[in-house]
């Protein structure tokens, strides 16, 4: 059982600070790298710290290909800052609140008026809608039952299809993919036109095999196999 003690170490947070917490809008994955970072920065009263990809890894339980595409983003929105280059980076939490960007929001009818866009002309001749076929009718339907369900049942439906060790990024592929959009009415595949489920995460495994170099190790394995046996014919 846990039982966290003051006196095995603390560190203090501005209760200004603590309510601006309460408004922003953040990730699950940007909440933990944030988080590392206060732990590494204030955890040892210092203002920035030396925060390794390896050190991200242990603390959040995140592989490198998240850590890296939501660290960018805690950057992008001024919530973070990083310094130093190549081997020695250095990550500080931005204290001013102020200076914080929000989540971008999406364009709405509102707002191109207010650009000044002058509407069409009644006038306008509109083309004849496009009828249609019975195919594109089924796929629309599909589509629409699909997007009703949620992605862990689809997901399971197609379960069986992967290896147990391809099934060991799952979770980060359901993570990412169900992340709400700034309006919370939607998830991120939801807002897909398309979304193939086996397909999307034949992708996504091919895309963390070629970050963690485990693509060219495979393909390297299949060389040796296909030459043990090719050599095994021909000295039989």
């Amino acid at each position: 059982m846990a039982s966290p003690q003051l006196e095995n170490g603390n560190f203090q947070i501005a209760n200004e600070l603590a309510e601006a917490f309460c408004r922003v809008n953040l990730s699950a994955y940007e909440s933990r790298i944030l988080w590392v970072i206060i732990r590494k920065t204030y955890g040892w009263k210092k203002k920035s710290d030396r925060i390794t990809y390896s050190q991200f890894e242990i603390m959040t339980g995140l592989n490198r290909w998240h850590i890296r595409r939501y660290l960018n983003r805690l950057i992008e929105r001024n919530i973070i800052t990083k310094t130093g280059s190549g081997q020695r980076l250095f990550y500080a939490f931005q204290k001013d609140y102020s200076l914080w960007k929000p989540l971008p929001k999406q364009a709405t009818v509102a707002t191109v008026a207010q650009i000044g866009y002058e509407p069409l002309p009644k006038q306008a001749t509109k083309p004849l809608p496009k009828q249609a076929t019975t195919k594109e009718k089924k796929e629309t339907i599909k589509r629409k039952s699909d997007f009703s369900k949620s992605l862990v049942s689809l997901f399971s439906e197609i379960e069986i299809e992967f290896s147990t060790e391809d099934l060991l990024h799952k979770q980060e592929f359901l993570d990412y993919w169900t992340e709400k959009n700034p309006n919370g009415k939607e998830e991120r595949w939801q807002m897909e036109k398309v979304f193939d489920v086996k397909r999307r995460y034949q992708t996504w495994l091919r895309n963390y095999k070629r970050w963690t170099g485990q693509l060219d190790a495979d393909r390297k394995a299949e060389e040796i196999a296909e030459a043990l046996k090719y050599w095994g014919q021909n000295n039989a």
